[in-house]
C-alpha cells in the first residue's frame, strides 16, 4: 500500500472507492475521532462503538464531501454517532429499581402447590403400597 501523498488526495482516492486511501484518512483521525467520542459518550467501550460507527458513516457518505475541512466533517460525523448512540439509549425500556429488589418470599402455599404436593403424595403412597 503506497500512502496518499496528501489529504486531498487521499480524499479524491476515498471518493473513487479506494480503500486504502479511506484506511489512510481512518489511522490520520482515529485518535480525534476517539477522543472525541470518549468525551462525549463518557466511558470506553461506548466511545470505541460510536467512532467505529462514525469511520463507517465517513465512508458510505465521502462520495458527497464537498467540503474544504475534512477534519471538521469528520468530526462532526462523530458527534452525531455519539447523539445517534445516546438516542438509542433512550429508546431502551427502563426497569425501575424498585422492581429489582427481591420481595420477601410469602410462606404460604398456592392452592395449585398444595394440589401438586397431595397427588405426589398419593403416588408414592400407591407406589410404596404396590
Amino acid at each position: 500500500m503506497t500512502a496518499p501523498m496528501d489529504e486531498q488526495e487521499a480524499i479524491s482516492k476515498s471518493k473513487a472507492g479506494d480503500l486504502d486511501s479511506f484506511n489512510w484518512l481512518v489511522e490520520r483521525y482515529q485518535v480525534q475521532v476517539y477522543n472525541l467520542a470518549l468525551h462525549m459518550m463518557g466511558n470506553r467501550a461506548d466511545a470505541e462503538d460510536a467512532a467505529q460507527d462514525a469511520f463507517i458513516s465517513a465512508f458510505k457518505a465521502i462520495k458527497g464531501f464537498r467540503g474544504e475541512n475534512f477534519k471538521a466533517w469528520l468530526l462532526s460525523i462523530t458527534a452525531n454517532a455519539c447523539r445517534d448512540r445516546f438516542r438509542a439509549r433512550k429508546r431502551q425500556a427502563v426497569v425501575p429499581l424498585d422492581s429489582l429488589l427481591l420481595e420477601p418470599e410469602s410462606t404460604a402455599e398456592s392452592p395449585e402447590d398444595y394440589a401438586l404436593r397431595q397427588e405426589l403424595g398419593q403416588f408414592i403412597t400407591e407406589g410404596l403400597a404396590s
